[in-house]
């Protein structure tokens, strides 16, 4: 080969040898990003990772929920025990605490007795037909009529007030009234004078239908879940109550009664007649404690035969060993928010109180963390039926 061609053969080698090194280069420097991708990628997935773990771990080993101030007893009329115990909780270092009932367990242990859950859950506002208050009307001194709103009424259930003053039912008395028509008719002795204001408290009665030919019924109430105990029908001149379990009695046949449902099914009753009832229900807001007195918060009924308190939502009845909470400034939710305060309500059956000296321990376990455990022992010397702070 003559030398100047093969000098521009050795040239043009080494030009595409530099190329092929080149595009290598490249190949490995790309290959590289890649990897180096990879890496900070399984690094900082393994960090986020790490986080979480780290973050899970702290929320199983710790508990969002705290005591907020003291534990609240109520002892019997003898003092020698306790049957209701109030705790005052509220959420800590979190937004808000779940304590719907499903994922809320609370412990309870008195003495030698213990209970797994008796959890029934956010206490709600309960609904009724009581009426108070209601402005019948004003005065002119002829006139006798006047009618209330709400009807049909709760026999005997009303108190009727002229210028503030309670007026006497029957004839003779003061006024008469219709049941079914809420007329009142004043006494001509006792029409109301020219100016004054007549006002009105009663439970208005729900229409629920009528009985058969053979006295039988089957149909349901309006609104649930329904308080235990809280069930008055009547069937003409037969008034029937439930006795908690479900049971109707009182009158010249049987029934039953579905709190949860509101199912009702009567037979031996007297034939083809109206039946009205009153009772009271669950109702769809939670309860606000806000400046009422624990003796007298509304929605946990006071059983006077028990000397209990009870939710209609979890229609355990009363004379249950069971534990409710109610929200204080309560958005609505089965939350306990980081703005609320609330205050978990645990009531003993009459078997189940705690004696003196008694030790105490209350689980209140959430889901995914860390339980709050409340230990505390009943006082050897109490006064008796009172509010004992401990």
């Amino acid at each position: 080969m003559h030398p100047k061609n093969r000098l521009g053969y050795l040239r043009k080698r080494r030009g595409i040898v530099g190329l092929e090194a080149a595009i290598v280069l490249i190949a490995f420097v790309i290959i590289a990003a890649a990897f180096s991708f990879m890496v900070v990628n399984q690094g900082l997935f393994a960090t986020e990772r790490g986080k979480t773990v780290i973050q899970e771990g702290l929320k199983q080993a710790s508990t969002p929920l705290t005591m907020d101030g003291s534990t609240f007893v109520r002892t019997m009329a003898g003092g020698d025990g306790v049957d209701v115990i109030v705790i005052p909780v509220r959420a800590f270092g979190v937004k808000y605490v779940a304590m719907w009932k499903n994922e809320t367990v609370v412990s309870l242990k008195v003495g030698k007795s213990a209970w797994a859950n008796v959890y029934g859950g956010v206490l709600y506002t309960y609904g009724g037909y009581d009426v108070t208050g209601e402005a019948v009307g004003t005065g002119d001194g002829t006139t006798a009529d006047f009618n209330l709103d709400h009807i049909p009424i709760v026999d005997g259930s009303e108190t009727i007030y002229v210028d503030g003053v309670a007026q006497t039912e029957g004839v003779g008395n003061d006024y008469t009234i219709v049941p079914a028509t809420g007329v009142i008719t004043f006494e001509a002795t006792a029409i109301p004078e020219l100016g004054v204001v007549i006002t009105a408290d009663y439970k208005q009665a729900e229409e629920v239908g009528s009985t058969d030919a053979l006295g039988a019924f089957t149909g349901a109430l309006d609104n649930t879940p329904i308080v235990p105990s809280s069930v008055v029908l009547t069937i003409g001149a037969e008034i029937y109550t439930d006795d908690g379990e479900g049971q109707l009695t009182g009158g010249a046949g049987t029934g039953t009664i579905d709190y949860a449902t509101g199912a009702l099914d009567i037979s031996g009753a007297t034939i083809s007649t109206d039946i009205t009832a009153y009772y009271k229900w669950a109702g769809s807001e939670t309860f606000d404690p806000s400046g009422y007195k624990f003796d007298d918060i509304v929605g946990l009924q006071y059983d006077s035969s028990t000397g209990l308190y009870y939710n209609g939502a979890y229609s355990s009845g009363a004379g249950k060993t069971a534990a409710v909470l109610a929200l204080e400034n309560s958005n609505g939710d089965e939350s306990l928010d980081s703005f609320e305060k609330g205050y978990l309500i645990v009531t003993l059956a009459s078997e189940d109180a705690a004696k003196v000296r008694a030790a105490i321990t209350i689980e209140v376990r959430l889901e995914k963390t860390a339980p709050l455990s409340i230990e505390f022992n009943i006082p050897e010397s109490m006064p008796k039926d009172t509010w004992v702070m401990t």
